[in-house]
């Protein structure tokens, strides 16, 4: 995560972070013409839960309270629990409903402009 200022802006000096987007597949989305872009606001939130899910705790070196414990458990209420846990350090968004749906797990999540689902692959 990056943080970008406007100095000349309405909000001049206020930090909204901003990062790479990713595409989860291990590389980087790209616009049009093959760059990487960078994604603020509610996607960026977004891109921030989706890593947090996606990781198994532990697995991080650096740091090893990232991630989340998704995978080892089918039961609702404990992946609900699972993805609280994952989420602790990133308030603004609440998990409300999880469940396994084939391969995947979709972990609904509450953001400041609506709900959105991040889906996690098992």
């Amino acid at each position: 995560m990056h943080c970008m200022r406007d100095e000349n802006g309405p909000e001049a000096g206020i930090c909204e972070p901003f990062d790479t987007a990713l595409d989860f597949m291990g590389g980087l989305k790209t616009d049009g013409r093959g760059m990487p872009f960078s994604i603020s606001g509610e996607d960026e939130l977004l891109q921030r839960a989706g890593i947090c899910l996606s990781v198994p705790m532990g697995s991080f070196v650096y740091e090893s309270g990232l991630g989340s414990r998704l995978r080892e458990t089918s039961d609702p209420a404990e992946l609900l629990e699972a993805a609280r846990e994952a989420l602790q350090r990133i308030p603004e968004a609440e998990p409300i409903h999880a469940e396994w749906k084939d391969d995947l797990c979709l972990v609904e999540l509450r953001l400041p402009g609506g709900c959105r689902t991040v889906k996690i692959r098992r």
